[in-house]
């Protein structure tokens, strides 16, 4: 019974873990930022338009190729901030990273075009839409992922890896026993492979469905801010003062939804997402055809503000609110 009151106390009130050794910023190195990957690394759904909500599924619909922003970008402008601060320039930063791409898509084709670039920072996901795919060879997987790291790690550049969340909801917890193998195997190869880390597995709250867009795939803007922040953490790097309270693991305020309620929104996102996706596999669609990434050059990442911290612990209404790196990004 001790050690379950000790359990319920520190999940009610969550202290800043200890780390066992001592993760080593480069912020003098990070000079050219580059980031692959899939949908996720590409920022769906943060808008860079305060005024479109992108996370609800008719604004998905009719505004695909609305500008968006994104936990990555998030993090190089935080990295241009702690940069400025130290009296560096703001770092050159690019994104290939596309929507609906597996993971040989991005070493054979997007890690080259980011080695050109010479990057010192390659902020790297993947393997998210070949884990959904069923009879995946995890091995496989990995074994891509691993080849795609090592090529860039040959370069000298540091890699920052984006490791998986816990699944939430009923549905895609059927994948839990997949993801937590993938996760364990790219702490893995980041260990052997001295990559950074940003262990979304490790904060439980993700599993709160008020951080996911209505696809339940992506984050919406306050959980891409929360992916930024734990990068930040796991490049070494400070979160900034909002979050540096233990808010990041914090577990959120309990939302109740009547039985009825979960049911219609479960089938209404079985017709949305899940049969449009089935259909897509089997005449061999990509969300991804015939895009590019969107930001295929290094530049100037202008500098964030602090960010003000959890809409939802605050107790405010979540919207879709820009960051002022984002305005700046605008123009």
């Amino acid at each position: 019974m001790a050690i379950e009151k000790t359990l319920v106390e520190n999940a009610a009130t969550p202290a800043q873990p200890q780390r066992a050794h001592r993760i080593i910023p480069h912020l003098e190195k990070w000079n050219t930022v580059v980031t692959v990957g899939d949908s996720v690394n590409e920022g769906l759904w943060d808008s860079v338009d305060p005024e479109l909500d992108l996370t609800k599924l008719e604004n998905q619909q009719t505004h695909a190729d609305a500008p968006v922003f994104g936990w990555a970008d998030r993090l190089a402008a935080h990295l241009s901030r702690h940069r400025v601060e130290k009296g560096l320039k703001p770092v050159n930063y690019a994104n290939l990273a596309v929507r609906g791409k597996l993971i040989r898509y991005i070493v054979e084709t997007e890690i080259p075009q980011a080695l050109e670039l010479k990057p010192d920072l390659v902020i790297m996901d993947g393997g998210g839409n070949d884990i959904l795919r069923p009879g995946t060879s995890l091995d496989q997987v990995v074994h891509f992922y691993e080849y795609g790291v090592r090529q860039i790690r040959a370069t000298g550049a540091d890699v920052l890896l984006l490791l998986p969340s816990q699944p939430g909801g009923s549905l895609l917890s059927l994948t839990r026993t997949k993801s937590a193998d993938y996760c364990a195997r790219l702490h893995s190869l980041a260990n052997r492979l001295d990559c950074y880390i940003a262990d979304l597995w490790d904060y439980q709250n993700f599993v709160d469905a008020r951080l996911w867009s209505q696809d339940r795939i992506h984050p919406t803007p306050e959980g891409h801010e929360r992916f930024a922040q734990i990068a930040l953490l796991g490049l070494g790097l400070p979160a900034d003062p909002a979050w540096a309270d233990g808010s990041l693991r914090r577990r959120l305020p309990g939302e109740l939804q009547p039985l009825p309620e979960r049911v219609h929104e479960n089938a209404e996102w079985f017709k949305s997402y899940v049969l449009p996706w089935v259909d897509r596999r089997l005449h061999g669609v990509s969300s991804g055809d015939n895009r590019l990434g969107k930001r295929l050059e290094p530049l100037p990442m202008p500098p964030s503000e602090p960010h003000p911290g959890s809409t939802i612990l605050q107790g405010q209404v979540f919207g879709t609110a820009a960051t002022p790196a984002q305005h700046a990004d605008k123009k």
